[in-house]
């Protein structure tokens, strides 16, 4: 039988297969009766003979050089590169902007645009910031003449010296450039934001379009020291001190229109135009996103002080900025989406300097983002400069590495940063020109990096390596000892020939693989992990282009990789391009795209090839991946023919034989190791097919500890572990409910429309890929809608007495969702109507009257989600639910005695129940107008507020009030609070002209709460308007009343629901006064309602952008594991969780005691 299967073996493939089948079935087969593909090992010095180096040559040393001898400028403060072309733009900071061709010989510079007439510039100031919109210079697009400017507009701008209170505007705006034009048309401004600022210092003006397709820009807190004009911590005021996200196609489907303007922290001068915002969109997904229009929800970030350069790498994800210190500190941000960076009560990681503003925000806007990088004012630091992740390919041991510089010293430095291990610092060298030059970096089309220097006039400067050690891989391909005849690519005996069972796509090109192992050393084994090869390895891989539809044989030779393991143990690439006579292929020295020409039936097409730099490389084949990509046990554990010996065998088999495994493994197991599948064997379930594809294309980076992506592209791994499947995505790309894998929904499959793509910043994989795989895609798509994808009730919760609150899995079809006779609930409760709530997942049930105590039972049936055809969820779904009782506080104004405790609201029964928190200034000047929340500190006398003397304070004999409860003797016609409050009141005293909180209610403990019976009113007579504001969390205003100069009360019938409130977190109270009133008092009453529900808890996750996650849940206690199974260990986080994924797999839940 085994002759047989030899002797077929050569014959026909496809029936030793069957021949093979049957042998194992009857249980008498033996891999190690039949002869091995190959008989012995070749044996191979290291390094391919020694023809190759050893490790790859890297410089000793750098320095900044004059990049375009030929051209200067006149304070230069950012170049950016034209998308498509070979022109670079350079801003000068007194308002014009060039363009010129990116050549060191180009002699000629364009103005493209020249707004020096409208531009404040010097100092911190002027022509700032410039961007391309993403579709620029895209046929037939709309947007394909526009660019993005940000400038210091001033009606009369004042130089060359200007004060650094000087007022201008932070002004965002578009300009038009004409088809075929270098020059932008200046009468075609279109104003975005028109920003008045009091300062000519901290201005920000990084900017660039991410990957969703929005405009980012920062700004900085406006000028001065210590953040005086108090932009730092607040939302609601002005655009400052903070990264802003902004939807300028203002696209409906994923933003919304502007809903808050900003104000103007003080009047302008006379004739001068207002401060405003339009012609933009707000993205729906931004962090603080509020319908009410109480926040401008155009923040991204907060807390930044003077963010002068921010950029964006789009192959990690990360966004950078350099946020310029004040006394002592720089530092460097990654700034992610909800970040708090902590300015002004830090700079750095160290406390301000001026105690007042050392002080922490209590509640705080954001989540706490500490920098990953600070440095002192030391040796003439004093002014970081952000800069760019390296991607070029001038200098691969820069690769990866974090570019930045300092203003004051003129040093540029390199950072070492993965968010995993510690962060590391070089110096690089110091601009020729000195400190207090550097203004920024730029890139050009190739990713290279370029400095501008203030001065008039100056050059722009880039990056060289000095000296060096190692050597250089061949000139030639022939010089490589890899091949002995180069016309019929006839491998050297040293070679080991090898193939995939799921390749790596290549846009069509086929390929041929071999391996050179030393003699004497083993490659380390592993079934599922990555295998280990000894320092001298040599991979090397062809590829062969298609170029005739029509004729299957007609290839073009491409080019000839290799992959060296060197002596530091780390693998490093080249490539050879193939001459047109393919006499022999020379060696790149970085990235190249060419354009071949391919015959087709009816004519000709075009198809780019990428030509890999040494950098790219390294990109896909890190050391997370194992530094080689396709030599596994899955990719390996398959048939290949070797022509050597015109024998076909399992590749483990042979290697195994050959001596190379170690440890050695037991033929008879081969059969039982993981194997890919290739995409084209039908034989094989989509599901497997796919997972081997993209073990070959997406795991080497997809992995624990590798890309930011949210899934595990590994075979080994199992699919329920893989993510895949409804798995999260950090960038929905704008789509409602999108997933790694939406089942049944391709056009919610991140996956999908990102393997789908190509070109732009979308395409997956981002390198070498300029055609679609669509057998994948058809594969793919096959894939995702067999998937089931059931609806699913999540559970049910009583809000209220007569109301019950219903949540989905998903989106789910209004008619069939709100349809009565769906739902049913015992005992004993009519069903009087269904409505959706805020979303399309959740359904409000009214109902009738609930009894507290009570388990009720809820079924759904015949609810059906948006699908075509829908699935509709199982029959009878059921969740349980209980309706708690309700627990209510008042406003007292309580005629406490001596000694009885201050600051408390009691319950029905009379029980000290819930804490107050009373604020007061800080500062005997009070706080300015706008500046709500930043200055006011809670509960500064603990002696209580149940003494007249107590209401002032005097600080060196200027007196300022603060909230307190009353004790002034009240007249019969002041009155106790009307009906229907039947409480009494709670007294305030705000300073003048000032909006302040004055007082907080802490909630005592995880419920849903709302608020009613809101009533205000003046205690006397003088004065104009009050304005009396209620503040949920996160200080999003809830409803507000005005009470004039009469002592009547003010009421609000509303009942305002807050939805569920953590233990601890504050609802505020604030007053508003306008004008002078001498010595005032302002009362308010309010009744605080909690509802205690037995909900059922859920986890829900969501990305808040710059690669964080964060987790949320009502109640209870955060558990988290490394597999499902657990063993499950306490997280000591609270709700919400915000972190960064490292990689590794973690698993989530809840206990609720």
């Amino acid at each position: 039988m085994v002759v047989e299967a030899d002797l077929t073996l050569r014959r026909a493939g496809t029936v030793i297969r069957c021949v093979t089948l049957l042998a194992l079935a009857c249980g008498v087969f033996n891999l190690a009766a039949q002869p091995y593909g190959l008989d012995q090992r070749p044996a191979v010095g290291a390094f391919l003979n020694g023809d190759l180096p050893p490790a790859e040559a890297i410089p000793s040393g750098w320095a900044a050089v004059v990049a375009f001898p030929n051209l200067t400028f006149d304070d230069a403060i950012s170049m950016t590169p034209e998308p498509g072309t070979n022109r670079l733009y350079v801003c000068e900071r007194q308002g014009k902007l060039y363009s010129f061709v990116n050549s060191p010989a180009t002699a000629t510079k364009t103005l493209f645009l020249d707004l020096t007439a409208q531009t404040q510039g010097y100092y911190d100031c002027g022509l700032m910031g410039f961007a391309f919109h993403p579709q620029y210079g895209v046929p037939g697009s709309t947007n394909r003449n526009y660019v993005y400017v940000y400038y210091s507009f001033s009606p009369a701008p004042i130089g060359p010296s200007p004060g650094a209170t000087t007022p201008s505007y932070n002004r965002l705006s578009r300009f038009t450039v004409p088809d075929g034009s270098l020059v932008a048309e200046p009468a075609s401004e279109l104003v975005l934001i028109n920003q008045f600022d009091e300062s000519l210092w901290h201005n920000g003006s990084g900017m660039y379009f991410g990957s969703d397709g929005f405009l980012y820009l920062s700004n900085g807190d406006g000028g001065g020291v210590n953040d005086q004009y108090n932009h730092s911590q607040e939302i609601n005021s002005g655009l400052f001190s903070g990264v802003l996200r902004l939807d300028v196609d203002q696209n409906p489907n994923r933003s919304h229109p502007i809903r808050r303007q900003p104000v103007s922290p003080i009047t302008q001068p006379v004739g001068w135009p207002a401060t405003y915002t339009t012609n933009y969109f707000v993205p729906n997904d931004n962090p603080w996103v509020n319908p009410d229009g109480s926040v401008l929800e155009e923040f991204w970030a907060i807390g930044l002080r003077s963010p002068h350069r921010m950029t964006y790498d789009s192959l990690s994800g990360r966004t950078w900025v350099g946020d310029v210190g004040q006394d002592l500190w720089e530092e460097v941000d990654i700034v992610e989406k909800g970040g708090n960076y902590q300015w002004a009560y830090l700079e750095g990681a160290h406390p301000n300097t001026n105690p007042t503003k050392a002080i922490k925000p209590n509640p705080l806007v954001g989540v706490d983002r500490p920098a990953v990088y600070e440095y002192p004012h030391a040796n003439g630091d004093n002014c970081v400069i952000g800069g760019y992740v390296y991607r070029g390919t001038a200098h691969p041991s820069l690769y990866g590495k974090y570019i930045f510089g300092d203003y004051g010293s003129g040093r540029i430095m390199m950072m070492n940063y993965d968010g995993v291990n510690p962060t590391t610092v070089t110096q690089m060298c110091t601009l020729p020109v000195g400190g207090y030059s550097l203004t920024s970096f730029g890139l050009d089309q190739n990713q290279e990096i370029y400095m501008c220097v203030l001065g008039r006039p100056r050059q722009i400067y880039k990056l060289v390596a000095t000296g060096g050690q190692g050597v250089s891989p061949p000139a030639l391909l022939s010089q490589t000892g890899a091949f002995t005849n180069l016309a019929t690519l006839s491998p050297s005996a040293a070679l080991i020939p090898f193939d995939v069972n799921s390749p790596l796509w290549s846009d069509h090109a086929a390929k041929a693989r071999w391996m050179a192992v030393p003699t004497n050393s083993t490659i380390t084994f592993s079934s599922n992990g990555n295998w280990v090869f000894p320092i001298g390895t040599v991979m090397v891989k062809q590829f062969d282009l298609p170029v005739n539809d029509t004729n299957p044989a007609a290839f073009k030779r491409l080019e000839t990789r290799f992959m060296v393991l060197s002596t530091n143990n780390s693998w490093f690439g080249f490539t050879y391009k193939w001459r047109a006579d393919n006499t022999d292929a020379d060696l790149l020295p970085g990235a190249l795209n060419e354009t071949n020409l391919i015959t087709t039936a009816t004519g000709t097409r075009t198809q780019v090839w990428s030509y890999p730099s040494r950098p790219d490389c390294r990109t896909c084949h890190n050391a997370n991946a194992g530094g080689v990509l396709g030599p596994r046990t899955s990719q390996l554990n398959g048939d290949f023919f070797y022509p050597t010996t015109g024998r076909t065998d399992n590749q483990l088999r042979v290697l195994n034989h050959l001596g190379l495994l170690n440890p050695a493994l037991n033929e008879a197991n081969i059969p039982a190791y993981p194997k890919t599948v290739s995409l084209t064997n039908t034989a094989a379930a989509p599901e497997i097919r796919v997972r081997s594809y993209l073990e070959a294309n997406c795991a080497h980076c997809h992995q624990p500890n590798g890309a930011q992506g949210l899934f595990d592209a590994r075979f080994a791994t199992p699919l329920e572990n893989q993510g895949l499947v409804n798995g999260l995505v950090l960038d929905p790309l704008g789509i409602t409910d999108a997933k790694i894998i939406s089942p049944q929904s391709t056009a919610q499959s991140i996956l999908y429309l990102r393997d789908n793509t190509v070109g732009g910043s979308i395409q997956m994989p981002p390198l070498a890929k300029n055609v679609v795989d669509t057998n994948y895609i058809s594969v793919l798509a096959e894939w995702i809608n067999s998937l089931p994808n059931p609806t699913l009730l999540v559970g049910m919760i009583a809000t209220a007495s007569t109301q019950v609150r219903v949540t989905y899995n998903k989106a789910v079809e209004p008619v069939s969702a709100t349809n009565v006779s769906h739902y049913a609930i015992t005992p004993g409760v009519t069903i009087l109507g269904a409505a959706f709530s805020s979303d399309s997942k959740t359904i409000v049930l009214t109902t009738s009257p609930l009894a507290t105590g009570v388990t009720y039972t809820g079924t759904v049936n015949g609810v059906n989600d948006l699908a075509v055809p829908p699935n509709t969820i199982a029959p009878n779904s059921q969740a349980t639910f209980t309706l708690a009782p309700f627990v209510f506080w008042h406003a007292y104004d309580a005629l406490l005695s001596a000694g009885s405790p201050q600051g408390r609201v009691f319950d029905e029964q009379g029980f000290v129940a819930a804490n107050l928190e009373f604020y007061e200034s800080t500062n005997n000047a009070g706080v300015g107008r706008g500046s709500l929340f930043s200055t006011f500190n809670p509960g500064l006398h603990p002696e209580g507020f149940n003494a007249v003397g107590t209401y002032w304070a005097n600080v060196s004999g200027t007196a300022y009030p603060y909230a307190g409860k009353s004790l002034v003797a009240r007249s019969a016609a002041e009155g106790n609070a009307p009906a229907p409050l039947g409480v009494m009141d709670l007294q305030l005293h705000p300073p003048n002209n000032d909006h302040l909180v004055v007082v907080a209610f802490v909630a005592p403990f995880d419920a849903t709460y709302r608020i009613s019976d809101l009533a205000a009113r003046r205690v006397f007579t003088s004065g104009t308007t009050a304005t009396y504001r209620l503040f949920g969390q996160n200080k999003v205003l809830i409803a507000s009343l005005q009470a004039g100069n009469s002592t009547a009360w003010i009421t609000d019938t509303n009942v305002y629901w807050l939805g569920q409130v953590a233990a601890g977190d504050r609802i505020y109270f604030t007053v508003d006064r306008d004008g002078n009133y001498g010595w005032d008092a302002t009362e308010t009453a309010w009744t605080v309602t909690a509802t205690l529900a037995n909900v059922a808890v859920h986890l829900q996750a969501q990305s808040v952008g710059g690669g964080q996650m964060q987790i949320s849940w009502p109640v209870g206690t955060l558990l988290e594991a490394t597999n499902m199974t657990g063993p499950w260990i306490t997280n000591v986080a609270t709700s919400p969780y915000t972190f960064t994924p490292t990689g590794s797999r973690k698993f989530f839940r809840v206990r609720v005691q």
